[in-house]
């Protein structure tokens, strides 16, 4: 897969880690819909969110894996660097999304990127979980301090996506780890650390300003 393609993943799955600073309630949820109901109360409000991730993508081909950092501004603003192994950065603004790759010094520009499927509809707004997926697997929180709970939802509707499975700690629901898995059984997992919210940031942040030696390429993710 290319860097293309996994940093629209990347994209993706970035505009879900948006918790309000309320923690959900004390006990926890107990069952599926309780899970469902916090969620839905928990993930409002907040405006942007810096983080650090690791990813992970497996396929027929082996596993890739990969280290970075993300700045995400609501709505629909990214800036996704990949530092490790090998170095990329993918920048949206809403509309256009540049990908720059400093070894090959080629940036990837795609406009009119639109709101994206279900998933993407999803993960900018986890209030309507049910209205775009089925849960079908519910796990409470083991013992210890990592505790997490854990949902697997598949989409109602057709689009490149068999399944989700993501994580939320078990103290406030924030978004700990998301794994999908696409239509050829292939994965791609990204796990969130040091995630920090509502820094003041300008839209500008996420216009991408290609270097004057770069090969700018128009094209499609």
């Amino acid at each position: 897969m290319s860097i293309i393609r996994i940093g629209y993943l990347s994209l993706v799955f970035g505009f879900a880690i948006f918790p309000r600073d309320a923690a959900a309630a004390p006990d926890g949820p107990e069952n599926q819909a309780e899970l469902v109901e916090e969620l839905e109360k928990t993930y409002e409000g907040v405006t942007s969110v810096k983080a650090d991730f690791e990813q992970v993508q497996r396929s027929v081909m082996g596993e890739v894996r990969q280290k970075g950092q993300v700045t995400i501004k609501r709505p629909m603003m990214a800036r996704w660097e990949f530092l490790a192994p090998s170095a990329s950065v993918m920048v949206t603004n809403g509309s256009t999304v540049w990908v720059y790759t400093p070894a090959t010094k080629q940036v990837i520009e795609t406009t009119n990127i639109g709101k994206g499927d279900g998933v993407m509809q999803l993960l900018d707004d986890l209030g309507k979980l049910e209205e775009l997926f089925d849960v079908t697997r519910f796990e409470e929180p083991g013992e210890g301090e990592g505790r997490r709970y854990l949902i697997e939802l598949v989409p109602k509707n057709a689009n490149n996506y068999k399944r989700i499975v993501v994580e939320f700690t078990r103290k406030d629901l924030k978004l700990y780890r998301v794994v999908v898995v696409d239509a050829m059984d292939g994965e791609i997992e990204l796990t969130f650390s040091h995630v920090k919210y509502n820094e003041p940031m300008a839209d500008s942040e996420f216009d991408f300003q290609a270097p004057e030696d770069a090969q700018i390429i128009k094209g499609g993710l």
